[in-house]
């Protein structure tokens, strides 16, 4: 009798479990409310709400993307990054960081005429800058030829940007798999 009582509050246990994560927690649903008042308009209360939530748990990944996102429209980078870095590396999560890392860059009309004298550091800057413009298949161009280059630092740090590129698109999109031979073949 004693097995079978324990055996079902095991299972009582389970079902509470599997009930719980179907419900959203309190900090889902005040997460949740910040991006409605944000599409109303209400900036200020939506990055409280989400300060909030992530006061009482810093890993709350609804909170903290969409924190991070706002933070990227201030041109807050670093601040993204930071509240970006406590989260589990999701797919959201890790496009908001590349975002992030892509945003740095300058004007690609202004780096254009540095880049095309060839200077390594003028590429790579004009090839971020074509990234975060959206001018992806430039950028992969500009970059993916900086990589077959070798040049030390550069193009490690060109390579860096292409990951970066692959991850925002996402796996599926027709850029990825293009480049990402490309990619493949300039390194080896």
């Amino acid at each position: 009798i004693e097995t079978e009582l324990i055996a079902s509050t095991h299972n009582e246990e389970q079902i509470r479990d599997f009930l719980a994560q179907l419900t959203p927690s309190e900090l889902d649903i005040a997460a949740e409310r910040a991006f409605v008042a944000l599409e109303e308009g209400d900036e200020p209360l939506a990055e409280r709400v989400w300060r909030s939530v992530l006061e009482q748990d810093p890993t709350h990944e609804l909170a903290g993307t969409g924190l991070a996102g706002l933070l990227l429209e201030r041109s807050d980078t670093e601040g993204a990054l930071d509240v970006l870095s406590r989260l589990a590396p999701t797919e959201a999560v890790r496009q908001l960081q590349a975002a992030a890392r892509l945003s740095t860059a300058g004007d690609p009309q202004a780096l254009a005429l540095a880049a095309e004298s060839g200077d390594p550091v003028a590429v790579l800057e004009h090839g971020k800058a074509l990234a975060a413009a959206g001018a992806f298949e430039q950028a992969f161009e500009s970059l993916i030829d900086l990589v077959s280059r070798r040049v030390e630092d550069t193009s490690d740090a060109a390579r860096m940007v292409v990951l970066d590129l692959f991850e925002l698109l996402g796996p599926e999109h027709p850029l990825t798999a293009t480049y990402r031979r490309r990619l493949a073949n300039a390194l080896f």
